[in-house]
């Protein structure tokens, strides 16, 4: 045995060493009743595992009943060659099933508690590897073995710290283990880590906190953890795979209105908008839903303003990525609300974006943008510009749109352009008058509200009198007088109103 664990030293002897058999009577002496054979085996076999091709034939060989059964040896020499060799077959898919399947679970978790810091190290490492598997995720967390590897986490030993936090990282993809985590007290721990030196470190925590904070309930404890800064500070890490999770987790605990706050007072706006500039589109798009989520609150509609968030959010809506244009759409939506939006969008050329993403194919990008247009064209300046940067074309078009949400919107954005008296002549140029009347029609009260709103405003130019009532209006006019609803009502009265100025109109 000292002689095959010598020659296996040498990778080249690895697989000669297993072709001529030496596997079984190996893997057999490690039931040996001598301690000493039980090791020089267990060195050997630790050797041999270090080939891929061996990972699958100890297993072939029946070899992993004894290395579990190694694992309660009273020799730490051995637990360390055993663990090695455990995690390196452990590697392999259907080696992690059987694994737990021979009991090695119960051994591990107790090395955990160890007083040797390697040997924590090397069963974190076995359970690490074991821990992708969906069903070994369940069961190591049964096992108890949180309570050990939230300790190991505190460790002095940055590789001990390492193996861990891997462990519950893998753990923490598991939905009955993110409220574990939490439950057994694991944050404190977590945001430690987030704020070591450690990129490996950081980014497990990152992770593991991007995993939590998928879990409702664990949105606000993570914050009143005290993870926002150490997150926060992340999104300037210059690993991008880092900066991702962060601003995973950051776009994850944006969505609770209890975290609003304290996100903005750990400067959370300012270091999104940054990543808005970045070349990462996945940065993009997560920095884009944070301010969307946060721009859900008016009190910080002003403060993504002005930090700057609205040029790089508005060149988002050029982005050959759908999903960004349409993160960057709600997130301007929701900042338009503001009556000082309506005059800053306009002011950063943000008109053009939001004309020419009326173009797009995303319905869901239709909607937003036109609510955007809708609130800023209350402003007079606007009304002009919207209509100067080609917007009539596309929004008559979508008066024809089989959703009715989009043909009510549309329609309030013309209902809006057209209380300009230039706009008024160029809406009814633009064809705008017969899908206006079949909207007049609609089984939505909405929809025929702002419809018929729009041709109020447009019946005020006496043109536009002549080309209601040659365009076939008068029915649907009629039609609307005699309905239930009083706006409805009131707006076809002073459409007739204004109709019946026209000498020609009024025997009509």
């Amino acid at each position: 045995a000292v002689s095959l664990r010598n020659l296996s030293v040498n990778p080249d002897n690895e697989s000669k060493i297993v072709a001529e058999g030496g596997l079984p009577p190996l893997l057999a002496m490690l039931r040996s009743s001598d301690p000493m054979i039980q090791l020089q085996a267990a060195v050997a076999i630790r050797n041999l595992s270090f080939s891929p091709e061996n990972e699958v034939r100890i297993a072939a060989e029946n070899g992993i009943p004894p290395l579990v059964s190694a694992l309660r040896s009273q020799d730490p020499k051995i637990h360390e060659h055993v663990l090695v060799s455990l995690r390196n077959i452990s590697a392999n898919q259907d080696n992690k099933v059987r694994i737990v399947q021979e009991g090695a679970l119960g051994p591990l978790v107790f090395l955990l508690r160890s007083e040797d810091h390697l040997l924590c190290q090397l069963a974190a490492g076995v359970l690490r590897n074991l821990a992708s598997n969906l069903v070994n995720q369940v069961k190591i967390v049964q096992e108890d073995a949180l309570p050990p590897l939230f300790a190991l986490m505190r460790s002095p030993k940055t590789a001990v710290i390492e193996q861990a936090i891997g462990c519950v990282r893998n753990l923490s993809v598991n939905a009955e283990n993110e409220v574990k985590i939490v439950a057994g007290n694991g944050l404190p721990v977590l945001v430690s880590c987030l704020k070591m030196e450690e990129r490996a470190i950081q980014e497990h925590a990152a992770v593991i906190l991007r995993n939590l904070s998928v879990n409702a309930e664990n949105k606000v404890k993570i914050v009143q953890e005290g993870a926002l800064k150490p997150l926060v500070l992340l999104l300037q890490s210059k690993n991008e795979f880092t900066q991702e999770q962060a601003a995973v987790a950051l776009r994850n605990l944006s969505i609770n209105a209890t975290n609003e706050h304290k996100m903005v007072q750990e400067g959370t706006i300012p270091a999104m908008i940054d990543l808005l500039r970045s070349r990462n589109f996945r940065l993009n798009e997560h920095a884009a839903v944070s301010l969307r989520n946060l721009s859900v609150n008016p009190d910080n509609e002003s403060k993504i303003v002005a930090e700057g968030g609205l040029p790089p959010l508005l060149a988002m809506l050029r982005s050959s990525d759908p999903m960004i244009q349409l993160q960057a759409a709600v997130a301007i939506r929701n900042l338009s609300f503001s009556p000082e939006n309506e005059v800053r969008i306009a002011a950063e050329n943000g008109i053009p974006p939001l004309v020419s993403a009326l173009r797009s194919q995303d319905p869901k990008i239709h909607e937003h943008v036109l609510v955007s247009l809708r609130n800023i064209s209350a402003n007079q300046d606007n009304k002009v510009r919207i209509v100067q940067e080609g917007a009539l074309g596309p929004l008559v078009f979508l008066l024809r749109s089989e959703d009715h949400l989009l043909c009510q919107l549309a329609a309030g954005v013309l209902r809006n352009l057209a209380s300009n008296l230039v706009n008024q002549v160029k809406i009814v140029q633009e064809d705008a008058l017969p899908p206006l009347f079949a909207l007049m029609r609609s089984p939505k009260t909405a929809v025929i509200e702002q419809a018929i709103g729009c041709v109020r405003n447009l019946s005020v130019n006496a043109e536009n009198e002549v080309k209601i009532v040659a365009g076939n209006g008068l029915p649907v006019l009629v039609s609307c007088l005699k309905m239930e609803e009083r706006a409805i009502q009131e707006h076809a009265a002073v459409i007739l109103r204004n109709l019946s100025v026209n000498a020609e109109n009024k025997v009509k």
